[in-house]
Parts: C-alpha cells; sequence; structure tokens
C-alpha cells in the first residue's frame, strides 16, 4: 500500500493554515478589484505565513508514515491529520477568494478555487475512509487526491504566484 499521507503537505504548495476558524471570508467588494501582480503579491504572502503550520502537518504526517495503516489506531491518526490538512486547504482557499480576483483573471481564479475545493472533497473523503475503518480504495484516492495538487500546482505557477505551486524550500 503506498504511504497514504505523503502528499499532504504538497496539497497547493503547502498553502494553508493554522486551522479553520469556521468564519467564511466574504471576497473583497469595497474598490476596485487588485492588479494581477498584487493579487500574486498577497496570495504568496498567505503561503509564506502558512507554511510553518504546513510543516507541522508533514511532521507529524511523517511519524506515522511507515506504519500498518491496517491498525485502528494509526487509521484514527491518520484521519486527525486529513482533518488539519483539509482545514489548512480550505483556510487558503477562503483567503484568496477574499482577495477578490483581479479584472481579466476572474476565470483562472475561479478554477484555482474549483480544484482547491476538489482538492477539500478527496481529503474528506480520505479521512473518512481512514476514520471508518474503511481503506481499501483509500489508496486510489490518495492518487487522485495527489494528482489535483498536482494540478493546482501547475495553474499557480502558470497564473504566476512564486511561492504558492511552488516545491517547499528545504
Amino acid at each position: 500500500m503506498p504511504p497514504l499521507l505523503a502528499v499532504l503537505v504538497l496539497s497547493l504548495a503547502a498553502c494553508g493554515g493554522d486551522g479553520d476558524d469556521g468564519a467564511v471570508p466574504q471576497p473583497t467588494t469595497a474598490g476596485p478589484s487588485p492588479s494581477k501582480v498584487e493579487f500574486i503579491r498577497k496570495a504568496d504572502a498567505v503561503c509564506r505565513e502558512i507554511l510553518v503550520d504546513a510543516e507541522k502537518i508533514d511532521q507529524q504526517a511523517a511519524a506515522i508514515g511507515a506504519s500498518d495503516l491496517t491498525n485502528q489506531n494509526t487509521q484514527q491518526v491518520a484521519a486527525k491529520i486529513w482533518q488539519q490538512q483539509i482545514a489548512l486547504t480550505r483556510k487558503f482557499k477562503n483567503r484568496l477568494e477574499s482577495l477578490g480576483a483581479p479584472a481579466g483573471s476572474e476565470n483562472e481564479v475561479s478554477q484555482l478555487v474549483a480544484t482547491l475545493e476538489e482538492a477539500i472533497a478527496l481529503g474528506d473523503h480520505i479521512r473518512t475512509q481512514l476514520a471508518g475503518g474503511q481503506i481499501a480504495d483509500t489508496p486510489t484516492f490518495v492518487e487522485e487526491y495527489a494528482n489535483v495538487v498536482q494540478q493546482g500546482n501547475l495553474q499557480a505557477q502558470q497564473f504566476g504566484f512564486k511561492v504558492c505551486g511552488s516545491p517547499p524550500q528545504s
């Protein structure tokens, strides 16, 4: 069985947060849309700010990465780690949306947000499977999650992000 946690911090270039506070930010509507350069600068700042939290999840995942996932306790720990990853991705998505899309780039931002939503849905499915001890199909969904992450990273790079979508720095 492939490592189920190896792709966690890859989630859209380790962009995320310190957990979901439950608040749903509203898109910025006051004033003009940010320029594309300003939008990229702000989104990359969010990624930089959150890398510390993503690293913490990566360390937790690495700690159980070689563990036997047929063990119920390991499944529960893995499910909690995935829950943290989901919260990181959701927080990044919400913060990205709150920046407001630059004029002329609404489609690209919308596509990136849709990819983040897909990653959240897949991550939640994986978490649910692990929490319920139903791990037979989990590797398939982890592979699909990794593909979505790769797609999101490519979207971010093509948009012009410098931090978001780039491999984590060692």
